[in-house]
């Protein structure tokens, strides 16, 4: 481990540990510093469907955290027993070289595990960094076929609701994490209006019923199309049956470009 207090953000600083965002739609999404990190860790840990692709390119021990991810339906036990087997691999491989946690998207945007991870590195003296990967928002921009760029709301759907935020009209909005709307478990299934419908109240409270607004997934792999359903603030419901782990809303704002 490194003692010395260099600047994490300088982007060739080194690091102890790091967390990894493929970016979101692939493994050839990757960044080429992401993949350059890669080549030096000495082990990877990682929650993505690229065990096989992280195994053949990277001479490192690779360890797929899917047995931990399915273990159990509560989220909190499950994000905390990922971090703990983190920490245990990373505070006993450190002396071999880097370790790294990888998993989609941007590796800080809504992923509570590397943000858990990056506190226990903090209390236990270890330099752990971040590297930037595409999130679904970026993703959006293109998907959904929406200019959203010159100014956007972003909220996840639990925090949207809980705590009463009440969006600006006029710019479009992006609600995250539907899926797991008003659930803590990880892989929900039945009775999803039900779920969502005080979700879905509350944005009709907020706006016209003949608003547009979509449900999106964005793909997770090169061979996938993403999912995209129009319809407006008045229609919700009819959206419900195809909300699945990983959906977002969109509401479109007044303000045109």
């Amino acid at each position: 481990m490194r003692n010395n207090r260099e600047d994490l953000r300088v982007p060739d600083a080194k690091a102890d540990v790091y967390l990894v965002g493929l970016g979101i739609g692939g493994f050839e999404r990757r960044t080429v510093e992401a993949d350059e990190v890669l080549k030096e860790c000495a082990t990877i840990l990682h929650l993505t469907a690229f065990h096989d692709e992280l195994s053949s390119r990277y001479g490192a021990e690779v360890i797929n955290m899917s047995d931990i991810y399915e273990s159990d339906s509560d989220a909190q036990n499950v994000y905390d027993a990922m971090t703990v087997q983190f920490m245990d691999y990373a505070m006993g491989r450190l002396f071999l070289g880097p370790v790294a946690f990888v998993s989609y998207g941007h590796p800080l945007f809504l992923v509570d595990s590397s943000w858990s991870i990056s506190a226990h590195c903090r209390e236990a003296g270890v330099r752990a960094k971040a590297l930037p990967g595409t999130s679904f928002i970026d993703q959006a921009l293109i998907d959904l076929g929406e200019r959203f760029d010159y100014g956007f709301q972003a909220l996840e759907s639990n925090h949207f609701f809980k705590q009463k935020i009440t969006p600006d009209l006029r710019l479009p909005l992006l609600i995250s994490q539907v899926g797991d709307f008003g659930s803590g478990e990880l892989r929900t299934s039945g009775r999803v209006l039900e779920r969502v419908q005080p979700l879905f109240d509350r944005i009709r409270a907020l706006y016209p019923k003949d608003r547009a607004c979509a449900l999106f997934f964005s793909s997770w792999r090169m061979d996938m199309a993403p999912d995209v359903r129009w319809s407006t603030v008045g229609e919700l419901d009819a959206l419900a049956s195809s909300i699945h782990i990983g959906s977002s809303l969109y509401v479109r704002g007044s303000f045109t470009f």
